[in-house]
């Protein structure tokens, strides 16, 4: 089963996901309690169906739409990305009124560090030679998150990229995989999101001059027009770290990094956090 997941259509209108089965009820009562959340919202979330136990499936009602990364080029790509970062915003806006009673887990800074703290672990085992400076990145984002002054949480998507949200032909928009959802701080969909443009949507970088003001500038200024703003900058920063060295140790453990771009990837993030 490739990377452990299936997703399949049952007819014209259901998909099932096949997972894990400790892991089965909890993503289907995370859907539920977006899905119950979104309810006249400004996008759409899959409406979940039932759960099969014995298969380890549940199905969910299929949304129409592409994956924005699928038609996402430079021409198209300002807009498309000010409305990503629009519905992030609409989606962090949301209400959860008993997140534990849904079965939405609040992800506490102690949560994002302790993940920081694991990453590294796993990044310093495959790469030894690399340690000092793993090591020296994990102080630095550590003491950086803790340092962060407390803000209000919200509905996170958890997981965002530009193949979880979808585009119809009408120009809505759906979020989907919800997974990782959990109530926390909404700078981590920022960062998580910004670090992962230039792998979703590769194309946008060949010339960044084709999408003025860039990718991550459109995306951050919808995600700012909806939510009010101001920006938080330097919040936005060390979530975008600390999601660079997230998809390092996720990259490395599924084998998709080879050790001279892992040593470059964990050498620039040394960099930065040395910058300040």
């Amino acid at each position: 089963m490739a990377a452990r997941r299936i997703t399949f259509l049952r007819g014209r209108e259901i998909v099932g996901k096949v997972k894990r089965v400790r892991g089965l009820a909890r993503s289907f009562a995370r859907l539920r309690a977006v899905h119950t959340a979104a309810r006249g919202a400004s996008f759409a979330v899959a409406e979940p169906v039932d759960i099969d136990a014995a298969r380890a499936v549940f199905h969910q009602r299929r949304l129409p739409g592409r994956p924005v990364g699928d038609v996402i080029e430079p021409g198209n790509a300002v807009a498309l990305l000010r409305g990503v970062g629009a519905v992030h915003a609409a989606l962090h806006a949301l209400r959860v009124d008993d997140p534990a009673a849904a079965g939405l887990p609040l992800r506490t800074p102690d949560d994002v560090v302790a993940a920081v703290r694991r990453d590294a672990a796993w990044v310093a085992f495959a790469m030894p030679a690399e340690a000092a400076a793993v090591a020296e990145v994990e102080r630095a984002l550590t003491a950086e998150l803790l340092a962060l002054e407390p803000r209000a949480p919200a509905l996170c998507h958890g997981d965002p990229a530009l193949d979880q949200i979808l585009l119809d032909d009408a120009g809505g928009f759906a979020l989907v995989d919800f997974d990782d959802a959990a109530v926390g701080d909404p700078y981590a969909d920022l960062g998580t999101t910004v670090t992962a443009l230039p792998r979703d949507a590769p194309g946008l970088y060949a010339d960044a001059a084709t999408t003025p003001p860039g990718p991550a500038a459109a995306y951050l200024e919808g995600w700012l027009e909806r939510s009010g703003g101001p920006l938080d900058a330097r919040r936005l920063r060390v979530h975008r770290l600390r999601a660079e060295l997230a998809v390092a140790a996720n990259r490395l453990h599924k084998g998709r990094l080879d050790p001279e771009a892992a040593a470059a990837a964990i050498a620039r993030l040394r960099d930065a956090v040395r910058e300040g």
